[in-house]
């Protein structure tokens, strides 16, 4: 018995709730842009692999207080988006347009 597959095309698309949209535009829209001034607020202890080049930036930077000095010591953005994902890091900023803010730095 052959079944027949429907194509990526042919299947119907998801809609999701018009609830959604305004979830995600009101919550981004609380939070203010990423700025040098930026305050970040990084646990003390380093819970990066000690045989990493990570746990290394990490014990330079975690005693940044804002944006603009963690770049200076060594941090990195793919870092700082890494750190706030794991709950290592507070930044009450959005994160998005921060490659552009970074290369002006």
């Amino acid at each position: 018995r052959l079944v027949r597959r429907r194509s990526v095309a042919a299947r119907q698309v998801r809609q999701l709730p018009s609830c959604w949209g305004q979830l995600t535009s009101n919550s981004a829209a609380a939070m203010p842009p990423l700025a040098a001034s930026t305050p970040l607020a990084y646990q003390e202890d380093n819970p990066k692999p000690e045989d990493s080049a990570a746990y290394a930036r990490y014990h330079k930077y975690k005693g940044a207080q804002t944006f603009e000095a963690f770049l200076q010591s060594g941090g990195t953005l793919r870092d700082l988006r890494k750190d706030k994902k794991n709950g290592y890091v507070s930044v009450d900023a959005d994160m998005d347009g921060a490659e552009a803010l970074v290369k002006k730095l």
